[in-house]
C-alpha cells in the first residue's frame, strides 16, 4: 500500500495545510510530486512556522515500511530521507533491520524519476538499495 502525507502553506496562511492520500497510485504521487509548490516552500525564512513536506510511505502485509520524506529546499530541491524497516526487532532493537539515509540536496526531478522504480520495488529491494 502506497500513502501520502503533504502540507504546504495555501496563500498568505502561516501555518501549513495538511493533505492525505492513501492506496495511492504511482501516478497520483507523480502529480502531487510534479504540483507540489517547491519554490515558495523551499523560499520560506526559517523564522517561520514549521514548512511543508511530502512523505511517501510504502507498506506491506509484513508490518515492512519504506518511507520517504522531501522536505523543500528552493527551487527544484529538497532535502530527502530514507528510512526502510524490514523487522522492527525485540523491544524495537534487538533483532532490527533498518537502514536510514539522508540526503541534504536532492534534485526534485531525479527523485520523480525514481519513484516509479521505487514503487515497483519490494521494501527488502530498496531496503538493499539504501543499505
Amino acid at each position: 500500500m502506497i500513502s501520502v502525507h503533504y502540507s504546504y502553506r495555501e496563500g498568505d496562511n502561516k501555518e501549513p495545510s495538511h493533505f492525505s492520500s492513501e492506496n495511492a497510485t504511482v501516478e497520483h504521487v507523480t502529480s502531487i510530486i510534479a504540483e507540489y509548490p517547491w519554490d515558495t516552500e523551499g523560499e520560506l525564512p526559517s523564522e517561520e512556522h514549521g514548512g511543508g513536506a511530502v512523505f511517501i510511505e510504502f507498506t506491506n502485509s509484513d508490518k515492512q515500511t519504506a518511507l520517504f520524506q522531501l522536505v523543500p529546499i528552493g527551487e527544484g530541491r529538497c532535502m530527502l530521507f530514507v528510512d526502510v524497516i524490514l523487522q522492527k526487532g525485540f523491544l524495537g532493537f534487538i533483532g532490527k533491520k533498518a537502514v536510514s539515509r539522508t540526503f541534504d540536496d536532492h534534485s526534485v526531478v531525479e527523485f520523480s524519476k525514481n519513484i516509479k522504480a521505487y514503487c515497483e520495488s519490494s521494501i527488502s529491494e530498496l531496503y538493499g538499495k539504501f543499505s
